[in-house]
């Protein structure tokens, strides 16, 4: 996985739908603004695109050291289909 190039996290939802950074350099810098019906659905749901994209991570990685999470399985949906969903995941966020 390469090194994330957006504009670092975290990020908040403010006025109007903007998602705004919140961390220096680019603190209240807007990353994005959602629209729509649900804008602030929207809004709360890429804010914690960062946060999300760092969790994904991390399970890979905890995956690729051996430790075993507490993940239910189900007939359709098993933990190597999580790791795979979460690579797909990080490499869209990536650009891959």
């Amino acid at each position: 996985m390469s090194k994330s190039m957006h504009t670092p996290g975290p990020w908040k939802v403010g006025d109007f739908g903007l998602i705004l950074a919140d961390a220096n350099p680019c603190k209240d810098a807007i990353v994005a603004q959602a629209e729509g019906l649900n804008k602030e659905e929207n809004a709360r749901l890429i804010a914690a695109a960062p946060v999300l994209l760092e969790a994904l991570k991390g399970m890979i990685e905890a995956g690729h050291l051996g430790v075993k999470l507490n993940v239910r399985k189900s007939e359709h949906y098993s933990w190597m289909n999580a790791e795979a969903c979460a690579r797909k995941a990080v490499l869209q966020a990536e650009g891959g």
